[in-house]
């Protein structure tokens, strides 16, 4: 499941889909899928799945303890001078949000381990990740060990998370040796045992003039800049960045597409797929609608119309250069575009393949299109409270991209 073939319009090598359950984090679902497409991009034998657990430990070490997100700033929090002021929801109290380039700096300070050398436990680690979440959020309440404010060190916040993590004794003393108190943020400059840095691991990267080169992971990941999707009145300026998501895609790299939520657009009988004819909902204006969050996920293949060979599809590899060309051409239209999900193995889109397809999701242009309105709010809510409370962010769906700056 995941691997490419010649049964898409594009072929990047995928790694497996994997679930992030109720945990927020698709942030490092899609870096590490990212990273994973490039490890077998480097080495088409062997497939390599990246610890999510492990760079949420670090995640919520860095929040806990010294109320940053990234190991590499003063103060990420900023306006948040404390931690409470992050729970914006009543089911939650860690902040779960990020980014890639978040995630590329846990990854550059901490790297990696594989799925099953971080967590002891015989259930997939994603379940066991949700269990975990619920406990840190506990001990992070009133009455709990790492309730803000408090007097925990960061020693004693690593004891509480190792605990929770249920790490055993060899883990927990690496981690103590090549992550010591005070110096958790000094980058991990080389692979020892099962900690893996991204400054020796060696991925495979594909050049826009279609050269595989070999090269440590956090060279290429540093490769990958940040695009805001322009605006839906600006369709020369998103065709372009289009063409530059097609390009990379041709090549095999792996792109991220993040894009705003409102399930009123999830349809059972669509099969997996955001789009405009999907709704369900009772608004009466659909092209303007609050999100309900925001989510990401790699992209792998998509549908376009290209004259005058008319519709390419998703699941029909396209080799034919003419073919490639009229799908770049500025007439083109791309229907949707098709991502690997972090939302488990739910049914296959709708397009059918000999490719499992199970986990994968279509997002239609005409969803990403949307315009967002501020959502309806309760003032009594723990979401307007005085701690919380931010401009909602105002837009299409279509948020951003990550990819290669130079495709």
């Amino acid at each position: 499941m995941g691997t490419a073939s010649e049964t898409d319009v594009t072929a990047v090598p995928q790694s497996p889909v994997d679930d992030q359950g109720v945990v927020g984090n698709c942030w490092i679902h899609f870096t590490l899928g990212t990273a994973e497409a490039l490890a077998r991009l480097g080495d088409r034998t062997s497939q390599v799945v990246f610890s999510r657990a492990y760079l949420s430990y670090w995640h919520w070490f860095w929040q806990i303890a010294y109320q940053r997100f990234s190991p590499f700033s003063a103060n990420d929090l900023g306006r948040l001078p404390t931690l409470r002021q992050v729970i914006c929801r009543a089911t939650s109290i860690l902040f779960e949000g990020g980014t890639f380039s978040l995630a590329r700096d846990l990854i550059a300070a901490h790297g990696l381990m594989r799925e099953g050398d971080f967590l002891s436990t015989s259930e997939p680690e994603s379940k066991a990740l949700e269990t975990i979440w619920s406990k840190v959020n506990v001990e992070l309440q009133s009455g709990g060990r790492l309730f803000f404010p408090s007097n925990q060190t960061p020693d004693q916040v690593r004891q509480v998370l190792n605990e929770v993590f249920g790490l055993d004794e060899s883990t927990i003393a690496e981690m103590s040796r090549l992550f010591p108190s005070g110096k958790e943020g000094k980058s991990l400059a080389r692979s020892s045992g099962n900690f893996l840095s991204a400054h020796d691991t060696m991925v495979g990267y594909r050049t826009p003039e279609n050269a595989t080169v070999s090269a440590p992971l956090i060279n290429v990941l540093d490769r990958y800049e940040f695009v805001a999707a322009p605006p839906t009145d600006d369709q020369r300026g998103r065709r372009r960045l289009l063409q530059r998501m097609q390009r990379a895609l041709f090549n095999e790299q792996p792109v991220v597409l993040s894009f705003g939520i409102n399930t009123d657009y999830v349809n059972d009988s669509k099969r997996n797929s955001f789009r405009l004819e999907n709704y369900t909902g009772n608004h009466h204006e659909t092209s303007r609608l609050p999100r309900e969050g925001f989510h990401g996920l790699v992209l792998d293949d998509f549908e376009i119309d290209a004259p005058p060979f008319g519709r390419l599809h998703a699941g029909q590899l396209v080799t034919d250069p003419a073919q490639k060309a009229a799908a770049l051409a500025d007439t083109a239209e791309i229907i949707f575009l098709r991502g690997k999900n972090s939302w488990g193995y739910t049914p296959a889109p709708g397009t059918a393949a000999p490719r499992d397809l199970r986990g994968y999701w279509d997002i239609y242009l005409n969803y990403l299109n949307i315009e967002t309105a501020p959502p309806a709010r309760d003032d009594t809510s723990a979401e307007t409270s005085s701690t919380c409370e931010q401009p909602w962010p105002t837009g299409p769906f279509w948020q951003n991209v990550f990819l290669p700056r130079e495709y």
